[in-house]
């Protein structure tokens, strides 16, 4: 249907993003990871932070904490916090809750 054309125009990873973005709100995760993914994978993101931590969401929500906290000490890393290499998980999954909960606080207000 009209997915795949979209999948045929998408010369850079923005539009699966944003299609990834739109399964995670519908909660269909797995469509949101294998997008998201691919997303990463083509390039040319303006944003490639905020990929990796949906990533580590749709992760996190679908109870593969391992590779959520992959996905959060990657995006950890990029934003030029040095220790996430070495933290251990739990210490990653704390800050990286710590983080959105802020943002959700904030977006709020």
């Amino acid at each position: 249907g009209s997915e795949m054309c979209i999948r045929d125009r998408a010369k850079d990873g923005e539009l699966y993003v944003f299609l990834g973005q739109i399964y995670l709100a519908t909660d269909r995760l797995d469509m949101a990871s294998e997008s998201l993914k691919k997303g990463l994978e083509k390039g040319k993101l303006k944003d490639p932070v905020s990929v990796n931590i949906l990533l580590g969401q749709v992760a996190y929500e679908q109870q593969k904490f391992d590779e959520a906290t992959t996905f959060f000490r990657k995006s950890l890393e990029k934003i030029g916090i040095k220790e996430a290499a070495n933290a251990p998980s739990d210490v990653i999954l704390l800050k990286m809750f710590g983080i959105l909960n802020a943002k959700k606080k904030a977006s709020a207000t």
